[in-house]
């Protein structure tokens, strides 16, 4: 039944992160394919989004803690304190993965208003110097080519950050499975002391019951002794007392 348990687990683990890790791998723009200049406000608004984001990332980590905390404390109320942990952790594990893909998408906000401001400011200085014109393009072409190697360096990382997100529920699933499987060596290495300690007792009271058996041997022939003994020494002090006259 536990080892059924585990493997319920294992997939109810890997299931309940499934939505969390696809949100998150959503392809990051193509670096080569430019940046279109900032709309008037666009600026603000996703900046605005970008905070709003962590924001709400903050906030769910808070409470994905706040309500591990409390459902730990509850676990040990229940009869299955293991699975109910084991179900606690994999909670907050998934909130905590949302409030990741949130800065993962506020990060990229950001970026992409920076990049974005960069080219719409190229642009800008390119135009108000046709004499430098060619020096101007000459630049924007390698600051774009910087941009794009940053931007490139950025994806890199967020498809690092995503493969670990990705492996975080196999890890969760892993580790809950060790718990359990140390959870039932646990309780077999208890079930065999109590086996051990119940012979123990049961040898320690048979030993004891032959010392009570063996003292009251010995005193049954102790006081036959005594008695024969006062009998006898009744029967010669009868036998010796003088006859009347």
């Amino acid at each position: 039944m536990k080892t059924l348990y585990a493997a319920c687990l294992l997939a109810l683990t890997v299931a309940a992160f499934q939505p969390a890790t696809t949100l998150i791998a959503a392809e990051p723009p193509d670096p080569a394919a430019g940046f279109a200049p900032l709309a008037p406000g666009e600026r603000d608004r996703l900046l605005d989004e970008a905070k709003s984001q962590r924001a709400r990332a903050q906030a769910l980590r808070s409470e994905a803690e706040s309500e591990f905390r409390r459902s730990e404390a509850a676990c040990y109320d229940k009869i299955m304190v293991s699975g109910c942990l084991d179900e606690a952790r994999q909670e907050r594990l998934r909130k905590t993965l949302e409030a990741r893909r949130l800065d993962v998408a506020a990060q990229r906000m950001q970026r992409e208003v920076k990049l974005r401001e960069n080219a719409q400011r190229e642009a800008q200085n390119a135009e108000k110097s046709p004499a430098r014109e060619a020096e101007a393009a000459e630049a924007a072409a390698r600051n774009s080519a910087a941009s794009q190697a940053r931007a490139a360096e950025h994806a890199k990382r967020d498809a690092e950050r995503e493969r670990e997100l990705q492996q975080a529920p196999a890890r969760a699933a892993a580790e809950a499975a060790n718990r359990q499987k140390s959870a039932d060596d646990a309780g077999k290495r208890q079930a065999a002391e109590a086996k051990r300690a119940g012979k123990r007792a049961a040898a320690a009271a048979r030993q004891r019951a032959e010392i009570d058996r063996k003292a009251a041997e010995h005193a049954r022939r102790r006081a036959e002794a005594q008695a024969a003994a006062a009998a006898k020494a009744a029967e010669t002090n009868a036998g010796a007392a003088p006859a009347p006259k």
